[in-house]
């Protein structure tokens, strides 16, 4: 005789045991972990004593999770990478994730008299490298406005030093013309090298410093984590949601 519990076994979880990989189209080859809950409780006692449970005397939710959660971790990894979400994206769209992976485990589950009930993805961490490319685009995406600004009021600076050369006040008036010239065209060369890095990215250990005391920018991944949990919680539509999404990606220089 079996007694067999039918009860839903709520808070489950599952993770990534090793990092798994996906190809991104922004940063290529990259290793993520992931992690979350689910949901499970047995629906059919027959097809759960012959596929799970045999001749074993006590057969509890620890000895089933371990083949659930590799079970879990193929069909995550298949969702992730035909999905093709870009990893900018993947805080967006943990809901959609974790639906789409429902729907891939539940015939499974059932293959095995469970029923998936409920099943969510917590978090999706990109390597710290990615991270740390994404925080130095958003730093060089700030200067790039106010570089040329900066470039010329250091250069007016400079000229009554320039003024004081030979040539009384016609060295004066080169001066000041020649300052302005190459204010001008130093400007516009290190605003525009400042937007290319900030496409590209700065090499590594070249980040520009904040200013002392000034807060720290968030990361573009922080301010989408941010807005993702405001749509969560009901307190922007879905039509917020997107504009506000489209605005970030655009202040980063991701959108079009």
């Amino acid at each position: 005789v079996y007694f067999i519990s039918t009860k839903l076994y709520n808070d489950l979880k599952w993770g990534t045991s090793n990092p798994i990989m996906m190809r991104d189209a922004d940063f290529g080859m990259l290793r993520i972990r992931a992690f979350g809950i689910y949901s499970i409780k047995v629906v059919d006692s027959g097809t759960f004593l012959k596929q799970l449970v045999g001749t074993n005397g006590v057969y509890t939710v620890p000895d089933i999770s371990e083949q659930l959660r590799k079970t879990i971790m193929s069909r995550f990894t298949d969702t992730l990478g035909e999905s093709k979400i870009p990893a900018l994206d993947l805080a967006a769209k943990y809901d959609e994730i974790s639906d789409l992976v429902k729907q891939k485990l539940q015939e499974e589950f059932r293959s095995m008299g469970l029923e998936l009930s409920k099943f969510f993805v917590e978090n999706i961490s990109l390597p710290e490298e990615v991270e740390a490319m994404m925080d130095k685009r958003t730093g060089v995406g700030m200067m790039a406005p106010v570089m040329g600004a900066y470039t010329q009021m250091q250069v007016a600076d400079a000229i009554p030093l320039a003024a004081q050369n030979p040539g009384g006040v016609a060295g004066m008036g080169m001066g000041v013309g020649l300052g302005f010239g190459m204010g001008n065209m130093m400007g516009q060369q290190m605003t525009g090298a400042a937007q290319q890095m900030g496409q590209q990215g700065f090499p590594a250990g070249n980040a520009p410093a904040p200013p002392a005391g000034a807060a720290p920018a968030k990361s573009l991944k922080e301010e989408l984590t941010d807005l993702k949990e405001l749509f969560d919680g009901q307190l922007i539509t879905q039509a917020e949601f997107d504009a506000q999404r489209a605005a970030i990606m655009k202040k980063h220089g991701m959108g079009s």
